[in-house]
């Protein structure tokens, strides 16, 4: 036989259950072989703790046990009942706070929409009213920039441009 062969029955060889031919050729390979050696310890090692956890009684419960059991049982019943109007009334007051709070909700969005559409929208853009500038200083900074740039024609340009309908844009080449 093999190497692989013989130590595959290994475990046969251990419950002593191989014929006597194949016993005394595995013994002889056992004496050669360190690898099967030690996993023909391994294989009673394990042999004997499956023979020591087998108890011929097994375990039982102290006779203190059951009425223990009971008992706690019966103290948890008296305090589920005592609780239990307070979780019907909790089940049903969750749903209501919750539609409460969606309406509380709604109204205060309608409110603030309602006082912000109420405020007056700014005659001057938000960035002349922001900075307190006067509604022709678009005019100033063309005058600045005419002092900066020395060019008069683009600076009469870019102020033209600016009162100049879209459509009268739109005609020219």
């Amino acid at each position: 036989m093999t190497h692989q062969q013989l130590r595959d029955r290994l475990e046969e060889f251990a419950e002593n259950q191989l014929p006597a031919e194949a016993h005394r050729e595995l013994k002889q390979h056992l004496e050669g072989c360190r690898e099967c050696q030690d996993r023909l310890k391994t294989l009673r090692l394990a042999q004997g703790i499956v023979l020591a956890a087998k108890l011929e009684n097994g375990p039982s419960p102290a006779s203190t046990f059951v009425p223990s059991v009971l008992q706690a049982i019966e103290q948890q019943k008296d305090s589920y009942f005592f609780w239990s109007p307070l979780r019907l009334v909790a089940a049903r007051a969750v749903p209501v706070m919750a539609l409460m709070a969606l309406i509380l909700g709604c109204v205060a969005y309608m409110e603030m929409s309602s006082t912000l559409n109420a405020q007056e929208t700014p005659r001057q853009p938000l960035l002349e009213s922001s900075l307190g500038l006067s509604s022709n200083w678009g005019q100033d900074v063309a005058v600045y920039s005419e002092t900066i740039s020395g060019d008069k024609e683009r600076v009469v340009t870019t102020l033209m441009e600016g009162q100049v309908s879209p459509n009268d844009r739109e005609r020219k080449p």
